[in-house]
């Protein structure tokens, strides 16, 4: 799901088959994520029966627009937001939820949760350790250090 991948470092060795990485002095790790490929992520993941008709990403927030079609069609507005856990995963919490009056942040969140985490950098052939992640206007950017394994 990322859009790019930035790994800087002073020296670098990178060996293919199997792949490994060696970073001399360490590295710093830049992932980032561009509106249209996190509403493609996000309509790829929500249940059956709901429509994802917009994603965007303002400073500090992600604004997801959907609706589902019951008897009658409902529309929400979610706000959410990202945070790193434990240095190699991002979450995305439900700030809040504009639908039925109010009350759907928690069903919102419980599907967050099935997804949860967003990224995961654990599995990487190198170490990361993520430092901090920021929407800005139209992206996300994951910051942290990289290190060989």
């Amino acid at each position: 799901m990322l859009s790019s991948l930035r790994i800087q470092a002073g020296r670098a060795t990178i060996a293919g088959e199997p792949f490994r990485a060696e970073f001399e002095g360490g590295a710093t790790f830049e992932a980032e994520i561009d509106e249209d490929t996190l509403q493609e992520f996000v309509a790829s993941r929500v249940p059956q029966g709901i429509q994802v008709q917009s994603v965007s990403l303002v400073p500090g927030e992600i604004h997801v627009r959907a609706s589902v079609r019951m008897l009658i069609e409902l529309s929400a507005v979610a706000v959410c937001v990202l945070r790193v856990e434990d240095g190699t995963r991002v979450f995305v919490d439900a700030l809040s939820v504009d639908a039925l009056g109010g009350g759907a942040t928690g069903m919102v969140q419980r599907q967050l949760d099935e997804v949860n985490p967003v990224l995961d950098v654990s599995g990487l052939p190198f170490s990361v350790k993520l430092s901090g992640v920021e929407v800005a206007a139209g992206r996300i950017l994951v910051k942290g250090t990289a290190k060989s394994a």
